[in-house]
């Protein structure tokens, strides 16, 4: 969006000075810093204990160390919409916003575009699932998760306390 590189790695989180952080740690500061629309120089009393035993001041300037562009997140909103806020304080909220919406319209393209190729595909936080066999048909790069643990995970969540083991 700001015509900055994509990172080399195959990790955004684990980008250059980054992997010498805890990578739940710098997701975690990724996705609340871009929810609010500013960039988090102290954990909010919020954040996950796990995070918290990271710095996050440090995290924040690897973060602009790996990605300088961060620094001028407020400019990622239109003129037009940036007008339309009443606030200054609103900004960094209203920015978060609209990288939500922005997101959110990358999403459904990326699944419309699936779809009318005749594929299936399902959003899942800020991923697509998708069967292994159109990654393999595609020569996409082989997920991360494997069919299997997936399922079981997706099975103990919605059968607590039940008996039995998932399907195979």
């Amino acid at each position: 969006m700001m015509n900055a590189p994509a990172p080399e790695g195959d990790d955004p989180y684990q980008e250059s000075a980054l992997a010498a952080f805890d990578r739940a740690a710098v997701k975690h500061w990724f996705t609340s810093s871009l929810q609010d629309g500013s960039l988090k120089g102290r954990w909010s009393p919020n954040s996950p204990p796990e995070a918290r035993k990271e710095k996050c001041a440090a995290i924040h300037q690897a973060a602009i160390a790996a990605y300088p562009s961060l620094e001028r997140l407020h400019e990622l909103m239109p003129d037009r919409e940036r007008a339309e806020v009443t606030s200054p304080e609103l900004l960094p909220w209203a920015t978060g916003q609209y990288l939500a919406c922005t997101e959110a319209q990358i999403i459904r393209y990326a699944v419309s575009q699936i779809l009318n190729g005749g594929d299936i595909a399902l959003p899942f936080h800020d991923a697509l699932m998708v069967p292994l066999s159109l990654c393999e048909i595609r020569g996409l790069q082989r997920p991360r998760l494997q069919a299997q643990p997936m399922r079981k995970h997706v099975w103990a969540r919605n059968h607590r306390g039940s008996e039995g083991s998932p399907p195979r």
